[in-house]
């Protein structure tokens, strides 16, 4: 009778690229030290300057130079490709699961804001942004919202969410705990959007796990 060996349904998936291996292996405290550090840096320039678009402003230098710094610093690039770094691009059987993703997603958040209207409960808190009109400043504002939020920030939050936490959790405590682990703390990071982006903190780790980019 020959042996049957219990394999962890991770062992099923694609290999890892080194770039990958390399996260899921970082130290938490990394995470934890650069990003604190950040917020202190943030919690500072609100204290000594009252002007929102010079706070916005630095909110995005702040944290995109977080970034930058802790994935060149936990990772050791040498021999690495753009490809790798990025992720390969997804198949196209993937396009409409990633697109049924992000159309979930939106109509979460419609179906909450207009529940909380109906309801009076507040399920998802009103955004404080308030853009510049004119000036400046609305360039400014502008350029923050398309460079950092649209772009670094969901950059950002796949690394450390999904790149880190999601994989080392999931090797750790098995992949339910550590889904479930890394997607609350994606909801209670984002504060007055908790639930809504608990649960999209989920649908990605989940489309991460299919399509592996």
């Amino acid at each position: 009778v020959g042996s049957v060996t219990a394999t962890h349904p991770s062992d099923a998936e694609k290999p890892s690229s080194q770039f990958e291996e390399e996260l899921a292996g970082a130290p938490l405290w990394t995470v934890v030290w650069v990003f604190g550090a950040a917020f202190l840096a943030l919690a500072l320039v609100r204290a000594l300057s009252s002007d929102p678009v010079l706070g916005r402003l630095t909110t995005a230098l702040v944290s995109s130079s977080a970034m930058l710094f802790w994935v060149f610093r936990v990772t050791p690039h040498q021999g690495h490709r753009l490809r790798e770094l990025l992720g390969e691009a997804p198949r196209a059987s993937d396009w409409v699961t990633l697109l049924g993703v992000v159309a979930a997603n939106l109509g979460l958040g419609v179906a909450l804001v207009e529940l909380g209207r109906i309801t009076g409960i507040p399920w998802v808190a009103a955004a404080p942004w308030r853009m510049a009109t004119s000036g400046v400043g609305a360039i400014l504002d502008v350029a923050t919202l398309v460079v950092f939020v649209a772009l670094l920030a969901p950059v950002a939050e796949e690394l450390v969410f999904r790149g880190v936490l999601f994989r080392k959790w999931r090797r750790t405590l098995g992949p339910v705990k550590g889904l479930f682990l890394s997607s609350v703390l994606f909801g209670v990071l984002h504060g007055g959007t908790m639930l809504p982006l608990a649960v999209s903190g989920l649908s990605w780790a989940l489309l991460y796990t299919r399509t592996r980019t």
